[in-house]
């Protein structure tokens, strides 16, 4: 049980670090941004689940904070950019079993791994849109709403990465269906 954990430790450390080498490319076009650095953290909580999932995501956005990797003003504001979107992430993991059960059978999961992605995804997006209209709003244009800004700017990148996040996830399961298994 205690060598389970360690390994559990072990891969959510490796799956942290590579987040944050991806996060480190760049991958913005325009006002968007694709943050393919959530797609180890949502395979994790694919692999271990919503709350393994959430502890590892909330790990990785503190890690940011500590880089310094962060555009931050008061500490409520990075909480709800950083720690609070990132933990988000693990909600993920609440078609984790589905996805691994599919593997362990062989079957598609591609369904579920949109679903979950989307379920993380969009999970993560409500605290940016909120940060967005308290701490960006004053970036709209003249004449255009704080919330519909950051429905645009935050919602536009939302988008993008959960498309982007679907395709390599579901392209590394039509691929090694054992990245989806716990026993691997």
């Amino acid at each position: 049980m205690r060598d389970k954990k360690l390994s559990m430790l072990i891969e959510g450390a490796i799956m942290i670090a590579v987040a944050e080498v991806l996060s480190m490319l760049p991958t913005g076009f325009g006002p968007y941004n694709i943050s393919i650095g959530v797609i180890p953290i949502i395979l994790f909580a694919f692999r271990h689940g919503t709350i393994k999932g959430f502890l590892i995501g909330f790990t990785y956005g503190l890690l940011k904070i500590v880089l310094g990797d962060i555009q931050g003003v008061v500490p409520l504001q990075i909480a709800i950019e950083y720690s609070v979107p990132y933990l988000s992430l693990g909600f993920a993991g609440l078609v984790g079993d589905k996805i691994r059960q599919a593997a362990k059978r062989g079957d598609k999961a591609y369904g579920y791994i949109a679903t979950g992605t989307i379920i993380g995804c969009f999970a993560r997006y409500i605290w940016h849109y909120i940060a967005g209209v308290l701490y960006w709003g004053h970036f709209a244009p003249e004449g255009q709403s704080p919330y519909v800004y950051s429905l645009i700017v935050n919602g536009g990148s939302m988008v993008v990465t959960t498309i982007a996040t679907i395709i390599v996830l579901s392209l590394l399961y039509a691929n090694s269906k054992r990245l989806f298994r716990l026993n691997v």
